[in-house]
C-alpha cells in the first residue's frame, strides 16, 4: 500500500545524521514516517493545573527544573528518581519509578510541562511518574502526539518532519462506496488526525479507519492464497489404518480423545489430492509435538520427507530428540539442520537431503535458506507458529511441489481472531490435557516477600526439586531498571542458593554451550537454572517442579503463560512465582489473570479484552501485517466486520469493479511485503 515511497531525506532538514537516527525507529521513506504513529497524546484541556487538582489525579504542571534530579534504589531491580520543580501556582516533586536516566535528561533551569497523577499523602504536593514536554521553545499544542525517540532526535523535530510529509498526496486506497458501506474516513483525514487529532472524535475515526483497512487487506490477501492453492493439487500420501496403529501402539502414552480427533483429521487432510492446510492448536503440555511425528510418519510411509521448522536451536534439538525416539524404530531416517552448524556438518546435511538418505529433517530457519534441496518434500511442519509467520511458511512450502503444510501453535488464541489471523489454514483443536497432569500453582510475589520465597525454593532444590528463575535482561542495563539474569544468578550464588548448584543461561551463548548446560539441568547436575526467556519454548524437564519470573509485570501474558509451561510436566506439584517490580494497577490485573487460572485459552480470552486486538494480532503473522497499523485496534466488534466485508468481496454478486479495486491493493501489498522479507 505504500511501495514507492520517497526516501526521508526528501524532507528539508534531514540530513546523514538525522537519516541515521531516524533509521534507528524502522524510518527510511516518507511513508514509513506517515505510518510511525504516536504512542500517546497528550490533551492539556482535559487535564487540571496542579493547584485544582485532587489527590489521585491526572495533573500537569508547568515549571522550572530548580534541583539535580536524585536516585536511590531502595532494593534491587527498583529506583526512584526525584526532582524539584518551581512552577507559576508554587513547588511540587516529581517522582519517576524505574527512570534512573533522567537524571541526564532534566537540567536545573530548563522549563518543562509535566503530567502526572498527583500524591499529597507526604504533606508536599508530589507529581507521579509524569510524562514530560520540553517548554523551552515556547507553549504546547492543545493535543500533543508523544512518539518513540531515538537519540538524536526530539518530539519537537519529529513532529516537524511529520507535519512535512502530510504534505505530500496520500493516495486513497478504497472505493468511495466501501468507505460509505463501513463508515470509513478518507485515507488522507486519518493520516492527519493519527498524528494530529483536531479532538478524541477525529481520532478515532482515524483509528478505525487505518486499521480496518490493514485488517481487511490482510484477511483478503489470505483469502487469495487459499483460493489459489485449491485450484491445485497436492501430494497424496497415505498409510494403512494398521500402519498407523503400529505407530500410535508404539507411543510411551496412549493418546487422548482430543489427539486422536486431530489426528484422523492430519490423516484424511493427507490423503487427500488438495494441499494440507492446517493449524493444530493447543494448549501447553497438550500434546501436539506427538501429532507432528505421526504427520512425519506418514509421509516416511508413503517415500516423501518431511521437515519440521522450529524457531530456535533448543527446541530443535528437543524436536530432534523425540524424533529419533518415535521414528527411529519404524525405520525412518532423521537429520538436523541448523544455522549454527560447522560447515563440514552443513554439506553432510544438505547431500542428506538432496539424495533423499534422511526421510525427516528437523531444523530451524536453516531449512529455508537458499541451496538446501529436498528430494521429494511431502510436508511441511512449523512449530511455535507465532514465532514465524505467513512468509517463513511459504518459503519452506516453496522447497518442495505443493506440500501439505501443518502449523502447530501452543500460544491459544481465541476463535473470533483465530479466524481473521489463519484465514488460510483449516483449524484443529487439541482441547484436553493428558490425564493425571496437576494445575500449576501461581502465586504472586510482593517484594517485602521476595526474601521468604527464595528461602522455600532453596529449601525445595536441597530436598530434589528443579527451578527456573526467569529475568527479562541478559546484563544490568543503565536503561532499564529490571533484573538481570547475570546478576541475579551471582545474587543468588552468593546468597539464598549458595548451598545448590546453579547454572545460567542465556542468548548471548553458544548452542554448543546452551544444549550443555541443559543436559547437565536434565539430569540433575544443576538444581536451578537462572535464565532468560530462551527457556520459553522447547525445554522439557519434568523434574522441574518450580519456575520464578521476576519483573514478571514485563512480560505479555501469552509468554507467562508460556514459561509456566516449563513446570508441571512430572508428578510433583508445581509452583509459579510471579515477581513484579512496581507494578501499575494494569500489570497487576494480567498477572490476576495468572494466577485464577491455567487455563491458555481462558487467559488469551482475558487479554484479548484487557488488551484489545490490536496488540494481540500485531505480534502474529511475520511480515503480512504492519504491527503498528494493528495496534490501533481498541474494538473487538471490528473483527466480526471485517470478515463480513472480505466475505461480501468474495460473493458472487460483488460489486466487480469495488472487488477488483480491494483485491489488486490487497495482493499488491502482500508481494511487496514477502519481496522485503530478509529469512537469517
Amino acid at each position: 500500500m505504500r511501495s514507492g515511497d520517497a526516501d526521508i531525506r526528501s524532507l528539508c532538514g534531514v540530513g546523514e545524521q538525522r537519516a541515521r537516527a531516524l533509521a534507528r525507529l524502522g524510518i527510511r521513506t516518507v511513508g514509513d514516517l506517515m505510518y510511525f504513529f504516536p504512542k500517546d497524546y497528550i490533551a492539556l484541556r482535559d487535564i487540571p493545573p496542579v493547584h485544582k487538582a485532587s489527590h489521585g489525579e491526572k495533573t500537569s504542571l508547568v515549571g522550572t527544573v530548580v534541583s539535580a534530579v536524585r536516585v536511590n534504589r531502595p532494593r534491587p531491580g527498583f529506583s526512584v528518581s526525584t526532582a524539584a520543580v518551581d512552577g507559576d501556582r508554587g513547588r511540587a516533586e516529581c517522582v519517576w519509578f524505574n527512570k534512573p536516566y533522567l537524571k541526564t535528561t532534566l537540567r536545573q533551569g530548563s522549563r518543562w510541562l509535566f503530567i502526572g497523577t498527583l500524591d499529597t499523602r507526604m504533606g508536599a504536593l508530589r507529581i507521579l511518574n509524569p510524562v514530560m514536554e520540553s517548554l523551552d521553545d515556547g507553549a504546547p499544542a492543545p493535543i500533543l502526539p508523544q512518539y518513540r525517540l531515538a537519540r538524536g532526535l526530539t518530539q519537537k523535530a519529529l513532529r516537524a518532519l511529520v507535519r512535512q510529509g502530510l504534505t505530500r498526496a496520500a493516495r486513497e486506497t478504497l472505493p468511495p462506496s466501501f468507505r460509505k458501506r463501513y463508515e470509513l474516513a478518507e485515507r488522507g483525514f486519518a493520516l492527519e488526525n493519527i498524528h494530529f487529532p483536531v479532538n478524541a472524535e477525529a481520532l478515532g475515526f482515524a483509528r478505525r479507519r487505518l486499521a480496518f483497512e490493514e485488517l481487511l487487506m490482510y484477511v483478503i490477501a489470505l483469502r487469495s492464497q487459499r483460493e489459489m492453492r485449491a485450484g491445485g493439487s497436492g501430494v497424496v500420501m497415505r498409510v494403512l489404518d494398521e500402519e498407523l496403529t503400529r505407530f500410535t501402539d508404539g507411543l510411551p502414552f496412549p493418546l487422548t480423545g482430543a489427539q486422536r480427533r486431530v489426528l484422523r483429521e492430519i490423516a484424511r487432510d493427507m490423503a487427500s489430492p488438495a494441499a494440507m492446510n492446517r493449524l493444530v492448536q493447543g494448549d501447553v503440555g497438550s500434546g501436539k509435538t506427538v501429532l507432528a511425528m505421526a504427520a512425519l510418519y506418514i509421509a516416511a510411509r508413503s517415500g516423501m520427507q518431511g521437515a519440521l521448522m522450529a524457531p530456535t536451536e533448543i527446541l530443535a534439538e528437543q524436536h530432534r530428540r523425540t524424533a529419533e525416539a518415535l521414528l527411529v524404530p519404524h525405520g525412518i531416517r532423521v537429520g538436523m539442520l541448523t544455522g549454527g552448524m560447522r560447515a563440514a556438518e552443513r554439506r553432510v546435511a544438505l547431500a542428506a537431503l538432496a539424495e533423499g538418505a534422511w526421510d525427516v529433517v528437523i531444523g530451524t530457519h536453516a531449512l529455508i535458506q537458499p541451496g538446501v534441496v529436498y528430494r521429494s518434500l511431502g510436508i511441511v511442519i512449523t512449530d511455535e507458529q507465532h514465532r514465524f509467520g505467513v512468509a517463513q511458511r511459504a518459503a519452506l512450502g516453496e522447497k518442495g511441489a505443493r506440500p501439505d503444510m501443518l502449523v502447530m501453535s501452543a500460544t491459544p488464541i481465541p476463535r473470533t481472531l483465530a479466524l481473521i489471523l489463519y484465514g488460510d489454514l483449516d483449524i484443529s483443536l487439541v482441547d484436553e490435557l493428558p490425564p493425571g497432569r496437576r494445575p500449576v500453582i501461581t502465586r504472586i510475589v510482593p517484594g517485602r516477600k521476595r526474601d521468604d520465597m527464595y528461602r522455600y525454593i532453596a529449601e525445595r532444590l536441597v530436598a530434589g526439586e528443579q527451578a527456573y528463575i526467569i529475568c527479562p535482561l541478559v546484563e544490568d542495563s543503565e536503561k532499564v531498571d529490571s533484573l538481570s539474569a547475570t546478576g541475579l544468578y551471582e545474587e543468588l550464588v552468593r546468597g539464598a542458593l549458595r548451598n545448590v548448584s546453579v547454572g545460567l543461561l542465556h542468548g548471548r551463548m553458544a548452542a554448543s554451550d546452551k544444549e550443555a548446560l541443559l543436559a547437565r539441568f536434565r539430569l540433575g547436575e544443576m538444581r536451578a537454572l537462572v535464565a532468560t526467556t530462551v527457556v520459553e519454548v522447547g525445554v522439557d524437564v519434568p523434574a522441574a517442579s518450580i519456575i520464578v519470573v521476576e519483573n514478571a509485570d514485563r512480560f505479555g501474558l501469552a509468554q507467562l503463560h508460556q514459561l509456566r509451561g516449563r513446570v508441571g510436566r512430572g508428578q510433583t506439584q508445581s509452583w509459579c512465582f510471579l515477581a513484579p517490580g512496581e507494578a501499575g494497577e494494569d500489570a497487576m490485573r494480567r498477572l490476576s489473570v495468572m494466577a485464577a487460572t491455567c487455563d491458555g485459552f481462558a487467559i488469551a480470552q482475558k487479554d484479548l479484552e484487557m488488551r484489545g486486538p490490536g496488540e494481540f494480532l500485531g505480534q502474529q503473522q511475520a511480515g503480512m501485517t504492519d504491527p503498528r497499523v494493528l495496534a490501533l485496534l481498541r474494538d473487538v466488534r471490528i473483527l466480526a466486520e471485517v470478515r463480513e466485508a472480505a466475505d461480501r468481496l468474495f460473493e458472487a454478486g460483488a460489486d466487480p469493479a469495488e472487488r477488483e479495486a480491494i483485491l489488486t491493493e490487497a495482493l499488491g501489498a502482500y508481494e511487496e511485503r514477502m519481496r522485503g522479507i530478509v529469512f537469517n
